[in-house]
């Protein structure tokens, strides 16, 4: 009966988030033991909220972006464990679940390395609960900052957040360095860095996006690169994706023997999130109060604000190009997903406007 309600606490607090050829040497064979018991009710919900997430920001931004669900999973054990959302709730095990999971997550390749900090901001000096404090200790990316600049005169406690998560990857299958053009527009291009990959890749196309998946790192990982097929905009594919087209795409690949110039990814993308949420009676996430931080004074959110920075990383190698007759060229705006290979959980979901 616990876990039932784990479950379903776990669904409110997630949705009140929402915005609704050559091969490396240390190839690993990806685990199943990823996930444990409950936590693929939480990859489920997570990727389903990251393609909300980032539909939303697409709308707002033509831009380089990415977003991961890395940081609501932080945002939300927080919000979790801190709000008085049901007296039946083991707050401490729920939370651990979320914690647990971007743990696993943080040291699971060598070949993708992400730090992550929260920065908790009050306006005022609290005294933490012994109970809190202990919440802390569990995780190292929390960290408490008192009487913050961005603060002015307010009479309730507030707390700010600022998750700040940073991803590094290489691609197992890179052999070298080179440059191409990259169409911004029809008639518009200039020259860009590409990293080239070559290897026999899970491929699909059909008349609306073409699909590559190149393994990173160990192989743990992979990135998806979906390009628009000529005619179709960045935007209709965007609006096209979900986790079903994203499973009907993994069930007719073909591998195919190709090299991939794949544009060098540096994004450096900030959003806010103060959402209202449908699911619940409460209308505004700055009204829940965060009774679990201290025991003399309710705390209430007053923001949240995402930094979200991705970046490829080049291998230098000797290994000599083969001839192959298959190339793609990833040389026009495009979608990415960076998703754990044995589970499907996405890891960062981003757009490549202009390199």
């Amino acid at each position: 009966m616990r876990k039932l309600i784990n479950i379903s606490v776990l669904f409110f607090i997630l949705s009140l988030l929402v915005v609704c050829s050559p091969e490396q040497d240390n190839i690993v064979v990806p685990e199943k033991g990823i996930v444990q018991e409950n936590q693929n009710i939480i990859i489920t919900h997570t990727n389903s909220n990251a393609f909300s997430v980032f539909k939303a920001e697409h709308k707002k931004h033509s831009e380089n972006m990415v977003i991961s669900p890395l940081n609501a999973n932080a945002v939300s054990a927080l919000v979790l464990y801190a709000s008085n959302t049901t007296n039946n709730l083991d707050k401490n095990g729920a939370s651990n679940e979320l914690i647990n999971f971007n743990k696993r997550i943080l040291n699971y390749d060598t070949g993708l390395k992400i730090n992550s900090q929260v920065a908790l901001n009050f306006n005022q000096t609290i005294k933490f609960s012994g109970s809190f404090n202990e919440f802390l200790k569990n995780t190292d990316y929390y960290r408490i900052n008192e009487n913050g600049n961005e603060f002015k005169n307010f009479k309730k406690t507030l707390l700010n957040i600022k998750n700040n998560l940073e991803g590094k990857f290489n691609f197992s299958n890179q052999i070298n360095v080179g440059e191409a053009p990259f169409y911004l527009s029809p008639d518009k291009s200039k020259f860009v860095k590409m990293l080239i990959c070559q290897s026999v890749f899970n491929y699909y196309g059909d008349d609306y996006m073409k699909v590559v998946e190149i393994p990173i790192g160990q192989g743990r990982f992979s990135a998806l690169f979906i390009i628009p097929e000529t005619g179709f905009s960045l935007n209709r594919i965007v609006q096209t994706l979900n986790p079903y087209i994203l499973k009907t795409i993994s069930a007719n690949y073909r591998l195919l023997k190709m090299a991939v110039f794949i544009p060098e990814i540096n994004i450096s993308y900030y959003r806010e999130s103060i959402e209202k949420n449908a699911y619940t009676n409460f209308k505004d996430i700055r009204q829940l109060s965060l009774k679990n931080i201290s025991s003399k004074e309710n705390i209430f959110i007053q923001n949240i604000v995402y930094h979200t920075n991705l970046k490829s990383t080049s291998i230098e190698r000797n290994n000599k190009k083969q001839k192959i007759s298959n190339s793609l060229f990833i040389n026009r705006p495009f979608v990415f997903i960076i998703k754990e290979k044995s589970t499907d959980a996405i890891i960062f979901i981003g757009q490549i406007i202009n390199p």
